[in-house]
């Protein structure tokens, strides 16, 4: 999932600098048509962060859908006949958004796709920190600046008390280190270690939980005994 698909190209990657990648999270842009990869011969889950989806439109026969009326997430898969052709589909909100989206089937693993509303407006015309980018400029820029910052130790550490516990992964433990604050919300930074016998690929979407924007893991690829660092970027 935003594994980020191109914040830096295109919304679901980020190895661009320093390996960093974000976790399926895509931001909405009503006038813009947002483009993700999903897999081929799976059921691909898209959600929308704090809202619900209520219509899914596209062509006819380009794919199948099942709805999860519940959580109001659905679930797609490309049809049979339409192979590696891009979907363009639209989906509605219960909240009354509107999101056109442009999927590439790919031969690849199931994606998790979380779309979450562009930031509030006023919220963003506050000063913002020494060094990040100008007000206007792409949010993703400013999440990417944000991330970076906070490898390189330029953010200024916070007491974040009760952080948000990350639902485990078999053979990985984590352990919260630091927090730091920034003007885009708060980056939290886990240690990472394969408690296995074999080597492990940790995927940024496998860390997600709702309210984050951006994951990065330099370093994804562990062997057993080996550690890293994650990082990542949640609202507040």
């Amino acid at each position: 999932m935003m594994r980020l698909h191109k914040f830096i190209g295109k919304l679901l990657i980020i190895n661009s600098f320093v390996g960093a990648s974000f976790a399926g999270t895509l931001i909405m842009e009503e006038s813009k048509r947002v483009e993700a990869e999903i897999a081929r011969d799976s059921m691909n889950r898209l959600a929308v962060s704090n809202d619900r989806i209520v219509s899914v439109f596209g062509d006819e026969g380009a794919f199948v859908t099942q709805t999860d009326e519940q959580n109001g997430q659905v679930f797609i898969k490309p049809s049979i006949e339409n192979k590696e052709i891009p979907l363009s589909l639209t989906i509605v909100t219960e909240n009354g958004l509107t999101q056109d989206l442009l999927l590439s089937p790919k031969k690849s693993k199931a994606s998790t796709i979380i779309l979450k509303p562009f930031r509030n407006s006023k919220k963003q015309t506050r000063a913002l920190l020494p060094g990040m980018p100008r007000q206007g400029e792409d949010y993703v820029g400013q999440v990417v600046q944000t991330l970076k910052k906070a490898m390189l130790g330029e953010l200024p550490i916070i007491n974040e008390g009760c952080f948000v516990k990350r639902k485990p992964i078999k053979g990985i433990s984590l352990h919260h280190k630091k927090s730091y604050e920034s003007e885009m919300g708060i980056v939290q930074k886990w240690l990472i270690k394969n408690k296995g016998r074999t080597s492990v690929e940790v995927r940024e979407e496998e860390l997600y939980v709702l309210e984050d924007i951006g994951i990065s893991i330099p370093h994804s690829t562990l062997e057993p005994g080996e550690m890293t660092y994650g990082f990542i970027l949640r609202d507040i």
